[in-house]
């Protein structure tokens, strides 16, 4: 995971992160590809996105617990 503390993912932006895990993501909005992206939660390979090692850490730390580990 990054060393820096990232930014709260909203719930819809985790969501986004779990369906792509899960290989079920249909439409992806923009942002969000470009936020997880960014924040190194997802790259794209092929033309398609899949979750990098922080991604998985993200995704098993769970939206809620990770923000109460960081405040």
């Amino acid at each position: 995971m990054p060393q820096n503390t990232p930014d709260p993912l909203s719930h819809e932006e985790f969501k986004t992160l779990r369906e792509i895990g899960a290989g079920t993501a249909r439409s992806i909005p923009s942002a969000h590809r470009e936020r997880l992206i960014r924040l190194g939660y997802v790259k794209e390979l092929l033309g398609n996105l899949i979750l990098t090692e922080d991604g998985l850490t993200r995704i098993s730390l769970g939206n809620n617990r990770l923000a109460r580990l960081v405040a």
